[in-house]
């Protein structure tokens, strides 16, 4: 973060202006959200940008010389442009009609596996067709789900304000969220989501062939990935390895990972005779 003062014509302005992704507030995350998914023009997708973090009007910008525009704020919103590394929740709730409904924790770190599994099939369906605002909605009603009821909330015990993922009923979640729910808000849900998921295929690279290369997910499939941990029952039967968190999920998968190549390598010594 860095306080600026900004001179618009006889008065001055101070602003916090935040330099990461994981500085923004919420209401500067849906501001920029929203420009980056729908502004094309890219000197008008700047100047949004510039108000969207520093809180200028349109006005105050106006009233500027162009040389401080472009030599000193237009630098502020570089970083914007480069791959987005956004892992803290500053969107934990959003309230519908008569419903309060709950995101998931930072690093996305509540996931479930089998949850993680319909997300991500959700959001490669969205990718398919990004013009489809159905689907777009569909993949937050996987994430952003009711607040759970008679559940101490601010304590939170269980780590996970929201109803237990049940996908029978994100179809009526989503025609809920897609009523009320602001594309800036859905827009910024993915923005999260990127750089959580980015986040976790680089931590584990294994898992995830590729690492973070692209935007777009190739076709997903965890179900081999849920049957390969339930096989030997450590962690129960596919259902309840489906209620594993993801990292517990993926440190599992990372350690078989490891006792295979201990094995290729026992198997290689024996075939060069070495000890």
């Amino acid at each position: 973060m860095i306080d600026l003062i900004f001179e618009t014509g006889k008065r001055s302005t101070t602003v916090t202006v935040p330099q990461s992704w994981n500085e923004l507030t919420g209401e500067q995350l849906q501001a920029v959200a929203l420009v980056l998914f729908t502004e094309d023009v890219p000197v008008l997708r700047d100047l949004r940008l510039i108000m969207a973090i520093t809180g200028l009007q349109p006005h105050q910008l106006a009233a500027m010389d162009a040389a401080v525009v472009w030599e000193q704020l237009l630098p502020l919103v570089e970083w914007l442009k480069t791959d987005c590394n956004l892992t803290t929740q500053v969107l934990q709730e959003f309230t519908g009609k008569r419903v309060k409904y709950c995101g998931p924790a930072d690093y996305l770190a509540n996931l479930r596996l089998g949850e993680f599994d319909f997300t991500e099939r959700a959001l490669y369906h969205w990718y398919n067709d990004t013009a489809d605002i159905k689907r777009l909605y569909a993949f937050i009603a996987i994430l952003y789900r009711p607040a759970r009821k008679r559940y101490d909330r601010t304590s939170n015990p269980d780590g996970d304000n929201r109803e237990p993922f049940n996908a029978n009923m994100t179809a009526q979640y989503a025609k809920c969220l897609m009523r009320h729910m602001p594309l800036s808000f859905a827009y910024s849900v993915l923005l999260f989501y990127k750089g959580c998921r980015d986040y976790i295929t680089e931590r584990h690279s294994r898992i995830f062939s590729g690492g973070s290369e692209s935007d777009t997910p190739a076709e997903p499939g965890y179900f081999p990935l849920i049957r390969m941990i339930a096989k030997d029952g450590t962690h129960g039967n596919f259902s309840e390895v489906e209620q594993m968190f993801i990292y517990n999920a993926f440190e599992e998968m990372e350690c078989a990972i490891d006792d295979r190549e201990r094995i290729e390598e026992e198997i290689e010594k024996l075939k060069t005779g070495q000890k």
